[in-house]
């Protein structure tokens, strides 16, 4: 049995049942490891951290969605979710071993459990972030600025620039990683790009299909 502070009383109810709808799991408070060597660790890098520390002490990688810690997002009402890794110890507890800007001044990291997805480190299999508004007034900010036709309380699948949106029942989620270690990802990605002259000539499925850094 996890000991975790659940969070998901918190949230608004909209966001709530959509986040519970997907993952069917709840969202919690994870504490940091802010000292000792397992808070040692590279920013931004959160699966590998955790399989570093799963393959030299034990315990096994919890998977789920970090809270993007934006205050001018969510006081606007828009909740964006990066998919993370977390560290589950041997003694069953929660630990956020990962460093992040975002919760620089916090000892709790938000995250959404999700034990549906699985992080594949040995394929280069992630997933790309959540996207959720909780009013009309977000909602038609994004509609009119991009020509879109999204709606409150639905969650899609969204670029790291929160321009392009996909929903959920038009791709799985999930991309590959392009790093040097995950050859067989790199030469996908370059039979299928072949076709076009600049970045700018790529479909928007291409951005959700892989981790290209110019989302």
């Amino acid at each position: 049995m996890l000991e975790v502070k659940s969070y998901s009383h918190k949230l608004p109810t909209i966001v709530r049942k959509a986040m519970q709808n997907f993952t069917n799991e709840d969202c919690v408070l994870v504490k940091k490891r802010q000292k000792g060597k397992t808070s040692n660790n590279t920013e931004n890098n959160c699966h590998d951290n955790v399989n570093y520390w799963v393959n030299k002490i034990g315990g096994e990688i919890q998977n789920g969605w970090l809270l993007v810690r934006n205050r001018r997002l969510i006081k606007m009402g828009v909740w964006v979710w990066n998919y993370h890794s977390v560290w589950k110890t041997p003694e069953s507890k929660l630990a956020d071993v990962t460093a992040n800007d975002e919760y620089a001044t916090n000892h709790f990291t938000t995250v959404w459990l999700d034990n549906n997805r699985t992080v594949d480190l040995k394929n280069g299999i992630g997933y790309n972030n959540l996207i959720i508004f909780d009013n009309q007034k977000a909602i038609d900010l994004w509609n009119n600025k991009y020509k879109l036709d999204l709606k409150v309380g639905e969650l899609y699948w969204v670029s790291d620039c929160l321009r392009y949106f996909k929903k959920l029942d038009e791709h799985n989620g999930q991309y590959l990683w392009l790093h040097e270690e995950y050859a067989d990802n790199r030469k996908k990605f370059q039979m299928e790009i072949k076709q076009y002259e600049s970045v700018e000539d790529f479909p928007i499925d291409i951005l959700f299909d892989y981790s290209l850094g110019i989302h």
